[in-house]
């Protein structure tokens, strides 16, 4: 991990250059990978971004899947979709349970007025 004392302008280049990594490159470079380039490259905006623009798959071999590095999932990404998931079918189990239950009240319901009615009449 890169610790640096950043000043406004500084800090405003690392941030665009993060974002621009996370939308466009996925999974190749993480946020140490840009602090270390802009702080190699005394934060010149040209060359970072020719810099960054090398790890880019080049066009020739885009659409072919083995060379999409962009297109991989990063730990996170993997880990928030399994938490995504297990959310859904924690959901539809607790949903299956609550109509179970109400099920069973109904039925219960049922029964006793079909008692009352008996009674009743």
């Amino acid at each position: 991990m890169i610790e640096l004392e950043l000043n406004d302008a500084q800090h405003d280049i690392y941030s665009r250059k993060l974002a621009y990594v996370r939308q466009n490159m996925r999974g190749l470079l993480d946020e140490d990978d840009v602090a270390r380039i802009c702080h190699q490259y005394n934060f010149d905006e040209k060359v970072i971004e020719s810099k960054l623009n090398s790890y880019q798959t080049d066009s020739k071999y885009q659409g072919l899947e083995e060379f999409e590095w962009q297109t991989t999932q990063t730990r996170q990404e993997k880990e928030a979709a399994k938490r995504r998931k297990f959310e859904v079918q924690e959901r539809k189990r607790l949903q299956k349970e609550r109509q179970k239950e109400l099920e069973e009240k109904r039925i219960a319901r049922e029964k006793k007025q079909a008692e009352y009615a008996v009674v009743k009449a």
